[in-house]
């Protein structure tokens, strides 16, 4: 979600990388082995594989799966960050 490359962002975040589950006009889903203790994030989404456009998003639902040792988690899409 968070490509380590951010030339919008000017300060230091910590970024991770995940692959999205689905995709909608007014967030995303994707599974993570962890468990994110933020309720605000930002997303950003690669588009064609070069550009990265950032959302201030945040997080309403998270499902742990104890058997497989990873978390679903449901984002929803506030507002696009302004370049």
């Amino acid at each position: 979600m968070l490509p380590t490359e951010n030339p919008v962002l000017d300060f230091d975040i910590e970024t991770i990388k995940v692959q999205g589950l689905s995709i909608s006009q007014s967030g995303v889903s994707f599974l993570f082995a962890g468990d994110l203790d933020r309720k605000d994030i930002l997303v950003g989404l690669t588009v064609l594989e070069e550009k990265v456009i950032w959302f201030h998003s945040e997080i309403v639902r998270k499902k742990q799966f104890p058997e497989a040792d990873f978390w679903e988690y449901g984002v929803k899409f506030l507002r696009k960050v302004s370049e």
